[in-house]
């Protein structure tokens, strides 16, 4: 192998680093909380804001295999105690899954994944 190919096998090795999804199930107390919560569009801006400020990154698409929509949140920054873990939020609609994903992040683990994080199975819908 020549230099470049060692430089380039190295850096495809270490650019991606294994994570485990984190499925919250939420108990019947907690998935009513969460359907009374009814943010305004600025409220969820807000909170989608600060997520993104504090280091994370939002992706949200149609989840084939769930048949749901997700939305995940995972750290930017490697020395993010939450380094490894990726949250998952699921709705039937993006903005239920966005909820679901916040009110886990903040209200349930209050950010912190890795010290609140029990052995979770899959998570339910929200509706």
């Amino acid at each position: 192998m020549t230099r470049l190919e060692v430089t380039l096998a190295k850096s495809l090795k270490t650019s991606f680093e294994p994570a485990e999804f984190i499925n919250v199930p939420l108990s019947a107390e907690q998935k009513a909380e969460l359907r009374a919560w009814l943010p305004d569009f600025g409220e969820i801006d807000d909170a989608l804001l600060k997520t993104c400020e504090s280091g994370y990154k939002i992706t949200l698409r149609f989840d084939d295999r769930n048949e749901c929509f997700a939305c995940w949140l995972s750290p930017v920054d490697p020395g993010n105690a939450n380094t490894g873990l990726i949250l998952s939020g699921r709705g039937s609609t993006p903005l239920k899954a966005v909820k679901q994903a916040l009110y886990i992040h903040n209200r349930l683990f209050e950010g912190d994944w890795a010290g609140n994080y029990k052995d979770y199975r899959e998570a339910e819908l929200d509706d």
